[in-house]
Parts: C-alpha cells; sequence; structure tokens
C-alpha cells in the first residue's frame, strides 16, 4: 500500500475507503458517545464536577497533538504511524464495554473515566498524522466539495444510527425490560465492533506522496516548531480557535443533563433531536462546500458563526411545565444548529488546511488541535465547577440560565476575534450575504425611491442598475418615467431594466421610445421589448428589419426571436436572402430557428423554409454555416441530409464542423457514424471535438452514458469510466490495461483496449482510420454494453 506517485483512479479509491472508515467510525461514536456516555456516568454516580471531569480529561489530552506532530513527520511512513497509533486507540473500549458488568464494589467511575482518557491519549498522537494524510490525498480546489459531500454522508449515517440505540436503552432505563448495565454493555461492545471495522476501512487507504521527513537534530526539532509560530495569521487562527472553543465546549455535556433531568426527555427524543441535527447539517454540507470553494471560508464562518452565536439563548425559552412548546423549540433549534453548525465546522477546517504549508501540515494542524482541545479541556471543567458552585445559591432552573447566557457570551467574544483573520482571494462576509439574501431585501424599494428621488445623475443611473439586478415590479412606474430623462445614460440603463423586469406594462412606453429618434436608446428598448416578449410590438420589430441601421436590424432579429409569433418567419426569409453581413444573418438565423420549433407540425411542408436554410449552409461565414446547421439540426429538415454530408466532409470552420455533426446526427443513421468519426481529425477545439464525439453516441443511442463524462471534472472521470468498466474488470486483461492507460493519460491505447473489452464493438470499424484521443477513449467506454 504504501506510494511514492498516485494516479487518478487511485486517489478516488483512497477518499472511497477514507469515506467507509469516517462513516463506520461515526456509527461507533453514535452507540458510545454524547448522550450514552453522560446517562452511564450518572448510572455510576458521577455529579456534576465529574461529568465536567469526564468531559475535560480527554479533551484535554489533544493537546498531545503538537508534540505527536515531530513524531508523525520523523515517521518513515505516515500511513503505518496512524495505524499503530489508532489502533491502539480502540484497544481500550474493549474493556470499556465490560465495565457495565463489572460488581459496584470496583472503581467503576474511574476506571471508565481513565479508560476513555487513555483512548484519547493515543488517538491524539495520531490525529495530526491524519489529517495531513487524508489533505495530502485531496487536490485543494476539491476540498470544499470533498469535504462537503463526506460531512453529508457522515451526517445522514449519523442520523440513521441515532434512534436505534436510544430506543433500545429506553427499554432498560425507563420500561425496566431489563437492566440497564446490560443495556450499556450491548450498546459499547457494538459501538467497539464498528470502531474495528473502521480500522479496517483506514488501513486499505494508500500512503499519501509526500515531502522530505523532518530531521533528527535539536535545531531540526525547533526549527519544525518555531516556524509555525512565526506566521502572525496563523496565531492569530489559533487565538480565534481558542476562544471560539471556549464558546463550543463550555457547556460540555450539560445540554444533555439538562434534557435528561430537568425536561425529562426520554433517550429516543434525545437522539431524535440529534437525528434532526444531523439530517439538516447533511443537507446543509454540499451548500456550504460550494460557497466554500466559490467565495472563500472566512465570510462563512463569519455568517454561519454569527447564527450560532444566539442559539443557546433559545433554551432558555424551553420548560418542563410547558412541554409541547418546549419540544417545538428544541426542534427549531436543531434545524438552524445542523444547517449553521455544518457552515462553522467545514469552513473552519478548510480555513486551517489552506493555512498550513504542504511540508509543515502536521505541525499547523497539531497546533490547532492542541490549542482547542487545551481550551476544550479547560472550559467544561470551569463549567462544571461553576455549575457545582451555583447549587446552593440558584433554582437548578435559573443555574441552567445562567449556563446559558455565560455561553453566548464566550461565543461572541470568541466570534470577534475573526476579523483579523487573512484568508487570500476570499470574498468579504457582505457580499457573499447580499448574494445569498438578495431576493429578499428591500433593495429595490430602496433603489426606487433614489430613481424617483434623485437629484444628480450618477444616483439615478446607479439606481436604474440595482433595479435591473433585483427585478422588482414596483418600480415599472418610476423606470417609464426615467425614459424621458434628459440624460441618455439613465434612459439607457431604465431600459435595460425594465426588459429584466419584463412587465408589459412597458411595451408601449417602450415602442414610443424606439420611434423616437431623439431618444438615442432604439437598440436598448428594442432588446428590452425582446426580453418582455409581448406579441404587440411584432409589426414593428418586422418593419425594423428594413431600417438603415445594421445594429438595428440585429436587436430587431433578435427581438422576433422571444416573441411568440411563427407567421414572423415569411419576412425573416425574405430578409435573410438579402441580408449580407454574417451578424445579420445569424440573427434572422436564429429567429427563423426559435419561432419554427414552435410549430414543429408545419416545417415539414414549408418549403421555402428548407431551401433557405440549406443555402445557408454556403454562406461565406462559418459562424452563419453553423448557425444554419443548428437550424437544420433542431428543425429535422429531411432534404438536408445529403447537404450536410457533403458540407461535413470539407467544412474547415471547428463550430460549423460540430455543428453539421450534430445535425446529421440527429436522422441517426448508423451509415453516417464513420463520416462524423472522421471529422474529428479536422477539429482542433476542444468543444468541437467533444461535441462529435457526442454526435457519434447519439447515432449509437448511448448519448446518455457519454454526456456525463464529457462533462466531468477530472476526480469524478475517474470514477464513471472506473464504473462503466467494473463489470469487465474481473474476467478481461483489456479492461484492466484500458483502465491503467486511461489514468496514465494513454488514450489510444485505452480506446483499443476498451474497444476489445466486448464482441462487435460499434467503434472497432473505424478504430484504424481515425484519430485517437481522449474522446474516442470516452466513445468506446461509454458504448460498453
Amino acid at each position: 500500500m504504501e506510494a511514492t506517485g498516485l494516479t487518478r483512479l487511485d486517489t478516488l479509491r483512497a477518499l472511497r475507503w477514507a469515506n467507509w472508515d469516517a462513516a463506520l467510525f461515526t456509527v461507533y461514536v453514535g452507540f458510545t458517545g454524547g448522550a450514552f456516555q453522560t446517562g452511564f456516568a450518572r448510572q455510576l454516580g458521577a455529579s456534576d464536577l465529574w461529568l465536567g471531569i469526564m468531559t475535560a480529561l480527554p479533551a484535554l489530552v489533544g493537546s498531545l497533538q503538537v508534540f505527536a506532530a515531530y513524531l508523525a513527520e520523523r515517521a518513515p511512513s505516515r500511513r503505518s504511524f496512524v495505524l499503530k497509533w489508532t489502533l491502539g486507540m480502540r484497544a481500550p473500549w474493549l474493556l470499556i464495554a465490560l465495565i457495565p458488568l463489572m460488581a459496584i464494589s470496583l472503581p467503576r467511575l474511574e476506571l471508565f473515566i481513565g479508560l476513555i482518557t487513555l483512548s484519547a491519549v493515543l488517538g491524539a498522537v495520531a490525529g495530526p498524522a491524519f489529517l495531513a494524510w487524508l489533505s495530502d490525498l485531496i487536490p485543494a480546489d476539491y476540498r470544499g466539495r470533498y469535504f462537503g459531500k463526506r460531512n453529508m454522508i457522515l451526517g445522514l449515517v449519523a442520523a440513521f444510527t441515532a434512534l436505534p440505540p436510544a430506543l433500545f436503552l429506553d427499554q432498560a432505563v425507563k420500561h425496566d425490560r431489563f437492566s440497564p448495565q446490560i443495556a450499556f454493555a450491548v450498546l459499547f461492545g457494538v459501538g467497539a465492533v464498528f470502531m474495528f471495522l473502521s480500522y479496517f476501512a483506514l488501513s486499505r487507504m494508500p500512503e499519501a506522496p509526500r515531502g522530505p521527513m523532518a530531521g533528527g537534530g535539536w535545531s531540526e526539532f525547533a526549527r519544525f516548531y518555531r516556524e509555525p509560530f512565526q506566521d502572525r495569521n496563523f496565531k492569530r487562527m489559533l487565538r480565534f480557535i481558542g476562544f471560539w472553543t471556549a464558546g463550543h465546549t463550555f457547556a460540555g455535556q450539560f445540554f444533555t443533563v439538562y434534557q435528561l433531568e430537568e425536561l425529562k426527555l426520554p433517550y429516543i427524543w434525545i437522539q431524535g433531536l440529534g437525528v434532526i441535527t444531523a439530517v439538516f447539517s447533511a443537507l446543509g454540507m454540499p451548500f456550504w462546500g460550494y460557497l466554500s470553494d466559490k467565495y472563500g471560508n472566512k465570510p462563512l464562518l463569519a455568517i454561519a458563526g454569527g447564527v450560532v452565536v444566539f442559539l443557546p439563548l433559545l433554551w432558555i425559552l424551553t420548560t418542563p411545565e410547558k412541554p409541547g412548546m418546549s419540544l417545538g423549540i428544541l426542534i427549531g433549534i436543531q434545524i438552524m444548529a445542523g444547517l449553521f453548525w455544518a457552515g462553522v465546522n467545514l469552513s473552519q477546517f478548510n480555513m486551517i488546511l489552506g493555512m498550513a504549508p504542504d511540508g509543515q501540515r502536521t505541525v499547523y494542524m497539531g497546533a490547532v488541535a492542541a490549542v482547542g482541545s487545551l481550551v476544550g479541556g479547560i472550559a467544561p471543567a470551569l463549567c462544571g465547577a461553576m455549575m457545582e458552585g451555583l447549587q446552593g445559591l440558584l433554582p437548578t432552573e435559573e443555574r441552567y440560565h445562567v449556563l446559558f447566557v455565560t455561553l453566548t457570551a464566550i461565543r461572541l467574544f470568541g466570534l470577534f476575534w475573526l476579523r483579523p483573520l487573512v484568508e487570500p482571494r476570499s470574498s468579504a462576509a457582505g457580499y457573499v450575504l447580499g448574494q445569498l439574501t438578495s431576493s429578499v431585501r428591500p433593495r429595490g424599494w430602496r433603489a426606487a425611491r433614489r430613481l424617483s428621488r434623485g437629484t444628480d445623475e450618477e444616483t439615478r443611473v446607479e439606481a436604474a442598475k440595482t433595479l435591473a439586478e433585483a427585478r422588482t415590479p414596483l418600480a415599472v412606474e418610476e423606470l417609464v418615467r426615467a425614459l424621458q430623462d434628459p440624460s441618455p445614460d439613465v434612459r439607457r440603463h431604465a431600459a435595460i431594466a425594465l426588459g429584466e423586469i419584463g412587465d408589459v406594462r412597458a411595451v408601449a412606453p417602450l415602442i414610443e421610445a424606439v420611434n423616437d429618434p431623439a431618444s438615442d436608446i432604439a437598440i436598448e428598448a428594442i432588446e428590452a421589448l425582446g426580453g418582455i416578449g409581448d406579441a404587440s410590438a411584432v409589426d414593428l420589430m418586422l418593419g425594423l428589419l428594413e431600417h438603415e441601421s445594421m445594429a438595428i436590424r440585429v436587436a430587431a432579429a433578435r427581438a422576433v426571436q422571444t416573441m411568440a409569433s411563427p407567421e414572423a418567419i415569411p419576412k425573416l426569409l425574405m430578409r435573410l436572402r438579402s441580408a449580407s453581413e454574417p451578424d445579420e444573418q445569424r440573427a434572422i438565423l436564429r429567429a427563423v430557428t426559435e419561432l419554427a420549433a414552435r410549430r414543429p407540425e408545419s416545417v415539414p411542408a414549408d418549403r421555402t423554409l428548407a431551401l433557405t436554410l440549406i443555402a445557408a449552409l454556403s454562406a461565406d461565414s462559418g459562424e452563419v454555416r453553423a448557425d444554419a446547421a443548428e437550424a437544420l439540426g433542431r428543425l429535422a429538415v429531411a432534404e438536408a441530409d445529403a447537404p450536410l454530408r457533403e458540407k461535413l466532409a470539407i467544412e474547415p470552420h471547428d463550430r460549423a464542423l460540430a455543428a453539421m455533426a450534430s445535425a446529421l446526427a440527429s436522422r441517426r443513421d448508423e451509415n453516417d457514424a464513420g463520416l462524423i468519426l472522421s471529422s474529428l481529425a479536422r477539429a482542433d477545439s476542444d468543444i468541437a471535438r467533444r461535441r462529435i464525439a457526442l454526435a457519434v453516441a447519439v447515432i449509437w443511442g448511448i448519448d446518455q452514458r457519454l454526456y456525463p463524462m464529457l462533462t466531468a471534472d477530472e476526480m469524478s472521470l475517474g470514477r464513471l469510466v472506473e464504473r462503466a468498466v467494473e463489470p469487465y474488470v474481473r474476467n478481461s486483461a483489456e479492461a484492466r490495461q484500458g483502465l491503467e492507460a486511461f489514468a496514465e493519460g494513454r488514450y489510444s491505447d485505452a480506446a483499443r483496449s476498451f474497444v476489445a473489452i466486448v464482441p462487435d464493438h460499434p467503434l472497432a470499424p473505424y478504430l484504424d482510420s481515425i484519430k485517437g484521443d481522449w474522446e474516442v477513449a470516452l466513445l468506446a467506454v461509454a458504448a460498453l454494453r
């Protein structure tokens, strides 16, 4: 499994095993963590202070990660290092599963907390090395999407595994059907099984390529730890992590205790609320992952963090006297927690990964984990001491209110430390928030007021631009009045905004603007009328096809295209026969195509339409020939088959070549496959080659298989190819050779191997006569039956 380099397929397989490891580990957590650990500790007689200690100790030992980072970098194999220590981390759970069955005279609580702490110690040593190992496997520009998808999977796994153990435990705790000690032993035992299954998945992951190992001298040791702490931005990150972690972990297990002892919720309800959180977290993860890759992580952390800061205050509204209302509030809290904590966790993790240089990712991750663990250990211990100290001073309900307010204050203070952090190429939080809320913000109302009350040209232009973006029909009257503005810029942007809004109330004023030569906005008004698409302006547009200005003729043709009036086709064809400029010819061709497609039953009988479009295949402009071919293919003009074959054989223009191939393929005549394949060699454009390949796939009826491959990113493409060839791998050496050749970029060899997999492969007769490349290899894969 050791490797110095990984192909794309190797990486995909490694990440698949990483997801299995994480999913199985999540099942273990679902059977052993959270409310179950707290409930078992209470069964063993743990006080509030002991609960704080139980949360604090495993977290505190996480600070060992910063020291373990050096050991991990010195290890010859990061993979072997992780496997050794994570196996040790799992071993204590074999004993933990037996504690519920031990005699009550034994120090079971102390042993329970001690073994949990020991497991945490061993896991802490492996933590930074594992994160560095995993992050080295993932391309930097794919991390947001990968971790978003991964966390979505884990959220769904957590949701599906949360309720069964709670139902099982309630049979013992709430219904006395068997001993709670037996129930806890079973839960912890099942959790341990899944923990070792996750270890098997982890062991299947290969070593990732890595830089040189850390040196062995004292100077190298000092340099290894000195460099991260000389990074000013990273030091700011550590400060933020410290305060933010305090706000996240301060309450420790007391949310669970509050639900169990104050609200009297059974385990099934507590786990059910956890399911809600997990489900909404899973739903939100792909969204946050996409935004992370698009806008950066810092703005998302600010937006999502600004919501979760105030969630603890909502707990104050819950009370055991109103169980229905309290449950509704808790459900609302869990929905928001799932959605926004997903954004916090993902963006924070990705931001840390982005800060860590490749050569020192282990120590960076170790330092972050150490600070988080140190604070995450001290904070719940302090909370336990605070809750213990308040017992004699305040009623129980008020003690928890103090806890919730304190937690909110800590989180708010922690969020303050996000501001100094620098993340290159990230957008401002305000901009991102504006993008997310533009549909509900009242900016359209404010812009309409600025347009009607603005006293300077610049303000009115900016207001018109804003209204074009907001597309609010409330501003139609203000924009219509602005068509008479003394400023040409205001008139121009008002017409553009009216076209974007698309309200028919603007048709008559826009027609008036077109007919008024002094308006100087004829083209913008024509385009706006086209955007509105009202048929009452068709006659005006057809008259403008003879205008002395070519720009106006082109704009009129484009406007007619959006108006539902097929009766305009004869006049458009008449103008096409006399038009000499390519831009005008193209605009008319596209208008004719769009209008004719709206009444396909009349196309076969329209001889003039067919002959005019076929004649356009001989135009001087390649772009015009391409548009003519597009029209013939879309309208399925039967008379065009022979002309298309003739032109395809000699066409030099890439786009026209691809358009003719697509048009000819729409007839689905298998005799045309060779001619279309031969045109691949003449296409220089990647887009043209992909389209020609797709045309062949249409003839063979495999376009639904080929299209996803042609549009996939690099990571997804490898997965699609592997999935298509997988049924043949076991019994076909050619299948294995083809996958290897494809992964190495030897596409001609890959195509030949894939064609050889099945008898009568449709590509076989042409393989020696066409230029083999990436598209041909994908065609060979898609055609596998």
